[in-house]
């Protein structure tokens, strides 16, 4: 079985098919409600407020200071005689929050929740974590840290600089998967569970979980990673079945949405069927009907979501009478994808339409540096970009880009999205 057909079909999903159909939440409104283009417009700006918000609170929580702390000392003095924390999964989690803190921006933790890598210089994560497995305990003294035998990882230290006991842990438990691989090199380098916790005074204040499930060949069915911290969480999880490929990445409060993603496909991904196409299959757009029946995806930012409706046939149609992706120009693919795709924005308290959505030829001009031969000399010159975007249109007929109100979130997520395809392309790729 060739999973690049897999991870192909769904990269297609996020790439190709930005927002199309998904279930909507069952709010039906008593009372019709009306808003005017203009109200619509100062929601969507609160909508963003809010988020901002709400983020800017979930980066001040004590315990992301405490991670924060953490994170600094294990930066001023490496703990392991091989390799860095930082490229331990959970150790990696606690980095991104330090960058959370910094910035707000939960693209750098949902990166994190899809790592599972060892430390560097070892084969295996199941060797990494054997190597380096033990109690470390920061020495305030000596600026060190300093190790006692164990059998999982423990990290003990003060929880702020102002503190001189070690009244603060972060300990990680491992666990490898031991059944069938589906190559080679991923035996001993398979989690299948671990559980990471940041402590201060007996209290467990942020929470990291990873678990794992494999199907016969080897090939993970589930892989979903869950990052609390009270009353914040993240979560990050990819699902695969014979007839589902599915993602998804959710930032809430309180089980409140902030910011929410995904993308799945649905259709026939079974061994037999997928072993009898050809290995180019799903290389083009056109091939799409041979494995999936439905694409799906949305973006939700607090209360806004963004979804639509797509007819995978009718964009196969619509692709093959212009000639085949490969021959389509900027102004055939905007044509294509606003015959296929009804989208729109609501609300998803009371599912009021806010506007539509056009996708749309962007264009841009950016200055190039050029050599010149003959002057020996640098000169500048203006280029134009072309580019597929798309924007809301509102019901008096206005218009406003996508990013005006939903920022470069899915650009963010979709590129790692495209990251985190691809790292498992090159895991189950090939057997």
């Amino acid at each position: 079985m060739n999973f690049t057909k897999v991870t192909s079909i769904v990269t297609l999903t996020a790439g190709i098919v930005l927002f199309s159909a998904c279930k909507k939440e069952t709010v039906t409104p008593t009372t019709p409600i009306v808003y005017t283009p203009e109200q619509n417009k100062s929601n969507l700006q609160q909508n963003g407020l809010d988020a901002m918000k709400a983020m800017d609170e979930a980066k001040n929580l004590e315990s992301v200071k405490n991670a924060t702390y953490f994170t600094d000392l294990l930066s001023k003095s490496n703990p392991f005689e091989d390799g860095t924390p930082a490229t331990l999964m959970p150790i990696k989690v606690m980095y991104a929050l330090k960058n959370f803190k910094e910035t707000g921006d939960q693209g750098a933790v949902y990166a994190s929740l899809r790592e599972a890598k060892s430390l560097d210089g070892d084969s295996t994560i199941d060797m990494a974590f054997n190597d380096v497995k033990g109690t470390y305990s920061w020495n305030k003294e000596l600026n060190k840290w300093e190790k006692t035998a164990g059998n999982i990882l423990v990290f003990q230290f003060p929880s702020n600089e102002t503190k001189n006991t070690n009244n603060a842990s972060f300990s990680i438990d491992f666990k490898a998967y031991t059944g069938t691989v589906y190559n080679e090199d991923l035996a001993g380098n398979t989690p299948e569970k671990v559980v990471a916790k940041l402590t201060v005074d007996n209290n467990v204040l942020v929470q990291f979980n990873f678990d794992a499930t494999y199907n016969a060949d080897g090939i993970p069915s589930n892989l979903e990673a869950n990052l609390n911290i009270k009353p914040y969480n993240f979560n990050n999880k990819l699902t695969l079945s014979s007839s589902l490929v599915s993602h998804s990445f959710a930032f809430t409060h309180n089980t409140a949405n902030i910011f929410a993603f995904g993308t799945s496909a649905k259709g026939n991904f079974t061994k037999a069927h997928l072993e009898s196409l050809n290995d180019n299959t799903v290389s083009k757009v056109e091939d799409l009907t041979k494995i999936a029946t439905s694409l799906n995806a949305y973006i939700q930012l607090m209360k806004v979501r963004l979804e639509g409706n797509a007819d995978v046939n009718g964009l196969v149609n619509s692709i093959t009478a212009k000639g085949g992706s490969d021959n389509m120009n900027k102004l055939d693919a905007v044509e294509v994808l606003n015959k296929n795709f009804t989208l729109k924005a609501f609300y998803t308290d009371n599912l009021v339409n806010i506007a539509n959505t056009q996708f749309y030829v962007d264009k841009s001009q950016q200055n190039i540096s050029v050599w010149n031969e003959t002057t020996q000399e640098w000169e500048q010159q203006v280029t134009e970009e072309e580019d597929v975007n798309i924007r809301l249109v509102f019901e008096d007929g206005s218009k406003a880009d996508l990013e005006t109100y939903f920022g470069n979130g899915f650009e963010k997520l979709s590129d790692d999205l495209t990251t985190f395809l691809t790292d498992m392309e090159t895991n189950y790729g090939s057997k």
